[in-house]
Parts: structure tokens; C-alpha cells; sequence
């Protein structure tokens, strides 16, 4: 018989709930690892129930890593039914600028996702929504005197062909310079 953390990171809804006791397992553990789900369908549903069952965000990420990080980087994304939950994580206090280790933030991976934009724009909604995203970081952390995030992506030629991502980012960085000034 599996066990449950295996069972959120690679069985169905259905295998989970069966090895899942609410009152005594690690909720948190077993929605980070829910997240590296590869298939969207069981990502989402055991992560809604986790987070239905209680599931801190914060102290997930605080004990774990970042939520958004275990997420986006996934093969395989299904807009329609992963939006809701990332709007969730966001809301719940998800990390949007959180950093990894080779420089990679929750934006680079969306804008990498092999979704058409239009698909991706619940992502784009949740990111640039939740009013936490801060685009003017550098773009690479190991060149801090180096451009700026909106800077990279705004002169990006692959940036160019993403129009709904392209949107964003405009209103993102006109707002943020009528912010600072």
C-alpha cells in the first residue's frame, strides 16, 4: 500500500483520500507535494482538499518552499482548471516574487508554459492581481546592476508574440512608474 505523501505526488484523488486521515497528517507537506503532481486533474483535487481541510499557505511555504515554485514549473497545466487554484494560493498568501535557485520567479515560468497566452491568462490574473508582484527586481539576481525584470521582459522578442502577457506588463510598469512619481 502506498503512502499518503506518495499518493498526493503521483496517485489519483480517489488513491489519496484513501491512505488520507485529516486529523493527523501534515497538511501542509501534503500540498507542496501536491503541486508536483504531473497530472493537473489530481494536482487540483487534492490541493483544493488539502486547503478545504485547513492547509496554512504561509506555513507551507515557510516549512516547505514556495507553493507557486511546486506549481508552475509542472510539464503539463490545464487553465481552466488550475486558475482557481492558483488565484486560491495567491490569495491564501502565496509568494508570487518568490526566487528559486537558479534565479527563476513564478512569472518565468507561465510565460514558459507550453499553454497559448490566451490560456494562461488566469495565471497572468492571479500574478499581477494580487498586488505583491514586483517586477522591478533584476532580472538576473546575480547581476543586480543589471535590468530590471519588466526591463528583461519587456525587451524580450519572445515577449513580443505573448499579447496578453505583453498587456499586463505594460500596465504593470505604467503603473509603477505613476506610483514612483
Amino acid at each position: 500500500m502506498a503512502s499518503v505523501l506518495y499518493a498526493s505526488r503521483n496517485g489519483t484523488y480517489d488513491e489519496f483520500v484513501e491512505q488520507y486521515d485529516a486529523s493527523s497528517a501534515d497538511r501542509e507537506k501534503l500540498l507542496v507535494s501536491a503541486l508536483t503532481h504531473p497530472e493537473p486533474v489530481h494536482r487540483v483535487a487534492i490541493a483544493t482538499r488539502l486547503l478545504d481541510d485547513g492547509a496554512d499557505i504561509v506555513e507551507a511555504e515557510r516549512r516547505h518552499g514556495a507553493v507557486l515554485l511546486s506549481l508552475l514549473p509542472a510539464l503539463r497545466h490545464d487553465s481552466a482548471l488550475e486558475g482557481p487554484l492558483v488565484q486560491r494560493l495567491v490569495d491564501g498568501g502565496a509568494d508570487v516574487n518568490a526566487l528559486e535557485r537558479r534565479g527563476d520567479r513564478p512569472i518565468n515560468y507561465v510565460i514558459r508554459m507550453s499553454l497559448p497566452d490566451e490560456e494562461r491568462g488566469p495565471f497572468y490574473r492571479a500574478l499581477f492581481g494580487s498586488g505583491r508582484l514586483d517586477l522591478a527586481v533584476p532580472a538576473d539576481p546575480r547581476q543586480p546592476d543589471g535590468p530590471t525584470l519588466i526591463e528583461h521582459l519587456l525587451a524580450n522578442p519572445e515577449t513580443q508574440k505573448l499579447p496578453v502577457l505583453r498587456d499586463h506588463l505594460v500596465r504593470w510598469a505604467a503603473d509603477h512608474q505613476s506610483s514612483q512619481g
